[in-house]
């Protein structure tokens, strides 16, 4: 099925704004690929569940898979901070019925995307780094499937990779609760702009270089349980908004206490993602660019 550790087949789970560019990045490479979504919102994509392994097993089936890409998630700490139990319950089962679909099927590449919640409040992380370390329920949900995955991988021989990586920005973003698509959005509106603090800091990466970090991952790091996917810009909150704000001069920022666990320090190491040939090609300054053009354009939110 494989060519030289190249894909063929794939299957995404997921259709949000990361499964839309690895799936638009994987077409774009002639490379037969399919979306499953409980609310598929183009052709690429069906509707199902990933939670269901009949389901997830009949798809693999039928479509030949060679690899998997499972980021199908309850994907920002608010969303799970506000429905906790129902998120971490989605987290888990999501990740339990790619894994045993996949341990059954027996013959597909999986990468799981994580998070660097995971580990918490660390900077300059490895993969061997401590994990939990104030990482709220968001990080300990994501936490919790990926260690299944892992256990997966040691217990039943699966050819699994959990991809822990920074925060995701870049265009097609439009959930309004993380911090650059509702920054821009604000000021589009003439809105203020809810700053939480304090500000900590965070590595943010593009879309398009997390995309290639994971098409990577896929085809030659399976000799890895954990990969990080890092990030050299490492901002705080505040100075995310200013970049946003060189766009929308008139930009109104009100500062007020964050209602969520908070972070104050996160970043990452990712030299084994590097030995595999991956870097990083986009800085933050031309990503919000991009970022903001995009917005400009489309007006994505009325």
């Amino acid at each position: 099925m494989r060519n030289n550790g190249l894909m063929q087949s794939v299957l995404v789970t997921g259709a949000g704004f990361i499964g839309n560019a690895l799936i638009n990045a994987l077409k774009s490479r002639g490379i037969s690929v399919v979306g499953v979504a409980r609310h598929p919102r183009s052709a690429d994509v069906i509707g199902g569940d990933a939670g269901d392994w009949q389901f997830m097993l009949k798809l693999m089936l039928e479509r030949n898979v060679d690899t998997v890409f499972h980021l199908a998630a309850d994907a920002t700490v608010a969303q799970v901070h506000n429905m906790p139990y129902e998120s971490a319950l989605n987290n888990v089962r999501a990740v339990l019925g790619v894994l045993e679909a996949t341990r059954r099927y027996g013959k597909a590449r999986v990468v799981v995307l994580g998070t660097d919640k995971e580990y918490g409040e660390v900077e300059d992380a490895d993969e061997d780094a401590p994990l939990a370390r104030n990482s709220g329920v968001y990080g300990a949900s994501k936490l919790a499937a990926t260690f299944l995955a892992l256990a997966y991988r040691q217990e039943f021989g699966l050819d699994v990779t959990v991809a822990r990586s920074v925060n995701i920005y870049g265009p097609g973003d439009t959930n309004l609760t993380r911090i650059v698509p509702k920054a821009i959005w604000s000021f589009m509106k003439g809105i203020p702009f809810t700053l939480y603090v304090p500000a900590g800091k965070r590595a943010y990466i593009y879309i398009d270089d997390l995309v290639n970090a994971l098409i990577t991952i896929a085809e030659k790091g399976r000799d890895y349980p954990v990969i990080n996917v890092c990030s050299k810009d490492i901002k705080s909150s505040d100075e995310v908004v200013k970049e946003i704000l060189k766009y929308f001069p008139n930009g109104v920022v009100k500062e007020v206490p964050s209602p969520y666990p908070e972070i104050r320090s996160q970043s990452l190491r990712c030299d084994k993602l590097k030995s595999l040939g991956w870097q990083q090609t986009i800085s933050f300054e031309e990503g919000i660019r991009r970022t903001v053009e995009w917005w400009l354009k489309t007006k994505p939110i009325g």
